[in-house]
């Protein structure tokens, strides 16, 4: 296990273990999204019994997060954000699905990438917000976090923004 530089836990070895307590939250990369909004886990087991969920339990004042992630697949976030085939609304209804299937989590943290260029901002942030609205009438105490690949003009990326 180590730590991801925006936070995320990852399954390669790191400096985590040694200061545990200067971390306050943390995003656990167990969750992909297809471009139809199924969430499937994959990537750091939080399966009962697993390494992650002893530091889980040994680690109570960090809030973990369920990171859900796209890969930077541009397909997926188009799905999701145009609602094809009712993809986003799949998406909602998984993320409930995995906040109830992970009582422990402290919420959820969205790292979806590539969603084109400024032209689609209206649809992107209406996606956001649908997010944002179902985690909280799920559970008003759950955490949202996220990551925005942000636009700086022309075009040109800037990694590194969250919500």
């Amino acid at each position: 296990m180590g730590l991801h530089p925006c936070g995320a836990v990852t399954d390669q070895p790191g400096k985590y273990r040694r200061y545990p307590y200067r971390r306050s939250q943390i995003g656990l990369f167990s969750f992909k999204v297809r471009a139809t909004g199924e969430i499937y886990e994959s990537g750091v087991s939080i399966a009962a019994g697993s390494t992650m969920r002893t530091y889980i339990s040994k680690w109570p004042h960090i809030r973990w997060l369920l990171t859900v992630a796209n890969d930077g697949t541009n397909s997926i976030f188009k799905a999701l954000r145009e609602n094809t085939d009712g993809a986003q609304d799949m998406f909602l209804s998984e993320l409930v699905r995995i906040m109830e299937k992970y009582p422990w989590c402290d919420g959820v943290d969205i790292d979806l990438e590539k969603g084109d260029d400024y032209s689609t901002a209206a649809k992107s942030t209406a996606m956001f917000r649908n997010i944002y609205n179902t985690v909280k009438s799920y559970d008003s105490t759950k955490l949202m976090n996220i990551c925005l690949d942000g636009v700086c003009g022309g075009g040109r990326r800037q990694r590194g923004n969250a919500l």
